[in-house]
């Protein structure tokens, strides 16, 4: 008896053209694409996700992209707002961190002077919060003398910690522009732990580590690269 292949079977192993998708036609009723056929709204959908990835308009935004705020955390109902409802209430997200990234000495110098790299900009009326540590090498003689400027009738203090690892610790407060010394017994390198406080008047400027010898002498004094200052604005 013959065996008679089933018309199905048959179209479904027919490698054709008749099988492209260039040769299945779509009913597209809701007008959303210029093809007729599978494979040229295929091309469209294609070209669209592509611009949609490149594209750099406002539609992306965060401000255009809402959020469903079940929880009623947000009086925001967009992305964008959102995010400065957080930053507000966070206080700004933290502290800012400038880190000293080479060694910088000085010696035969008694006069306080700018750090070359631990300072950070203060805006009129602004106030602010700072703190960090210095790594220090000096010898016995010259010692060691810091202190913090800010812009012309800004007010503020400071105090520091120093631990030498030969010695009991130490502590200084100040004012700012008042200079505060460190003793150095001869081990070096010595860390001081610094925090402070700074409100700003009328004038800009900047929030500036000033230090010298505390007594002039030709060893070098130096702060350490890796020394750093952390600050963040109080609101």
């Amino acid at each position: 008896m013959a065996y008679i292949t089933p018309l199905a079977a048959t179209h479904e192993a027919d490698t054709s053209d008749a099988h492209d998708a260039s040769a299945v036609s779509i009913l597209d009723t809701a007008g959303d694409f210029t093809a007729t056929d599978v494979e040229g709204a295929l091309a469209e959908l294609q070209s669209d996700a592509e611009a949609h990835l490149t594209d750099s308009s406002d539609a992306h935004d965060a401000s255009a992209i809402s959020i469903t705020d079940s929880g009623g955390y947000f009086t925001g109902t967009d992305v964008e707002a959102a995010l400065q409802e957080l930053g507000a209430a966070s206080g700004g997200g933290g502290m800012s961190l400038i880190v000293k990234d080479a060694d910088e000495t000085v010696n035969s110098n008694t006069t306080v002077q700018d750090d070359d790299d631990l300072l950070f900009s203060v805006a009129a009326n602004e106030k602010w919060q700072f703190e960090g540590v210095l790594f220090v090498t000096s010898a016995a003689t010259p010692d060691f003398k810091m202190t913090f400027s800010g812009p012309s009738g800004a007010v503020g203090a400071y105090g520091l910690l120093l631990n030498d690892g030969a010695s009991a610790a130490a502590e200084d407060t100040a004012s700012l522009a008042t200079d505060s010394t460190v003793t150095i017994a001869g081990t070096s390198p010595v860390i001081i732990r610094f925090w402070g406080a700074i409100a700003n008047g009328a004038n800009t400027g900047s929030l500036k580590l000033q230090w010298a010898q505390d007594t002039s002498d030709a060893a070098n004094t130096t702060v350490l690269a890796g020394s750093y200052i952390k600050y963040q604005e109080q609101v």
